[in-house]
């Protein structure tokens, strides 16, 4: 076995509880997300999305509590971004797709909305 890969990645990454819809009409269903960060996201679904598609994306953030006890209400935000990688993985699910996209295009509201839902889960 080789040593372990040393981190690339710029900005902290958190695991997933975002509610995520991908596509304009008709929406990609069965989205299920892995992690987000401010440079990105990473789901999974049944099928695959062809490298460099660019994708509009609809995200829910659940409400949080922060450890002294107020509780944070990110809302939603709309952005843009495009598939970075799409990549086949079999689990207990059956066979699905690991896509990771990278965000082209944040709003302010968008990227400090995000910006605090991944310090709050850090």
């Amino acid at each position: 076995m080789g040593e372990p890969k040393p981190e690339r990645r710029k900005q902290p990454r958190v695991k997933g509880t975002v509610g995520l819809t991908v596509g304009a009409q008709p929406h990609l269903d069965g989205v299920q997300v892995k992690d987000i960060s401010l440079s990105g996201i990473s789901f999974r679904m049944e099928r695959p999305i062809e490298f460099m598609t660019r994708l509009m994306m609809h995200m829910v953030f659940p409400n949080r509590s922060s450890p002294d006890g107020q509780s944070f209400m990110y809302g939603s935000i709309q952005c843009e971004g495009a598939v970075v990688r799409c990549a086949p993985v079999s689990d207990d699910n059956g066979n699905q797709y690991e896509i990771a996209v990278f965000f082209t295009h944040l709003e302010e509201a968008a990227r400090k909305a995000i910006q605090d839902y991944v310090g709050m889960c850090s």
